[in-house]
């Protein structure tokens, strides 16, 4: 092989590539919200995340997106998050910074536009503790929390901060039994994480995901559920303390 040979074949990047950035990058707690950053967006982007979205559009083929898109194919998430949609071509991932606030027991995480460009992900600290202090399902609650409001970031709108997934007002719930995208591609986040991490098995996904978000009882993050499986307790709705 000749020694610029690699040179000629570059792998191919993924076009699902979040623009995530540090707010403040010179605070104390810079370097550790910067590994919470770089696991969340790699874990959103990686094969294994693409390959149980795909296993959830089999079990529940629609999505809830906003009451601007409606319902679509669950099977066609993996490409809008690639931001490949002949409906939204001016879809794009605008340059967003990440800002802590409050103190540990501030349970805030909430995404808006910056300026008109650029986007802002305020999280409250009790979050940053969860991934910093938490075992590891407590920590696999903040990266589904930072890749639920990650996707908050991608933009429908050419050259302005729009955001495209919506889960705030009554009128952009998901209709029953349909997960909202928002809180899907947070939960697939976060149990592909644990997935990972061996503390949840390949089969144990399901498991996984409907003990944090369930499409019968509103999709929502059931952030409650995050202390309740310490050591290696199995990670099921069923263990749940608070049902």
């Amino acid at each position: 092989m000749a020694e610029n040979e690699t040179d000629l074949n570059p792998p191919e990047i993924s076009a699902f590539s979040p623009d995530i950035r540090l707010g403040a990058p010179n605070s104390p707690e810079a370097e550790l919200l910067q590994n919470w950053i770089e696991t969340t967006t790699s874990t959103l982007t990686s094969a294994p995340f693409e390959n149980n979205l795909s296993r959830v559009a089999e079990r529940y083929p629609q999505v809830w997106v906003s009451r601007t898109r409606d319902a679509m194919q669950t099977a066609e998430l993996r490409d809008v998050l690639h931001a490949d949609d002949s409906l939204f071509p001016s879809l794009w991932w605008p340059k967003t910074s990440v800002v802590l606030r409050g103190d540990e027991t501030t349970d805030l995480a909430r995404t808006g536009a910056d300026t008109e460009t650029k986007g802002e992900i305020e999280i409250g600290r009790m979050h940053y503790r969860r991934y910093t202090e938490g075992d590891m399902v407590e920590r696999s609650c903040a990266i589904n929390t930072l890749a639920h409001e990650i996707s908050h970031t991608l933009s429908d709108r050419a050259d302005e901060f729009w955001m495209h997934f919506l889960d705030t007002a009554a009128r952009d719930n998901a209709p029953p039994n349909m997960y909202q995208a928002s809180y899907l591609v947070g939960t697939v986040a976060q149990c592909t994480w644990l997935q990972e991490q061996e503390r949840v098995a390949e089969n144990e996904f399901f498991d996984c995901l409907l003990t944090f978000s369930d499409p019968s009882s509103g999709s929502r993050f059931r952030s409650r559920a995050c202390n309740d499986f310490p050591n290696d307790k199995p990670v099921t709705p069923e263990g749940r303390l608070d049902p």
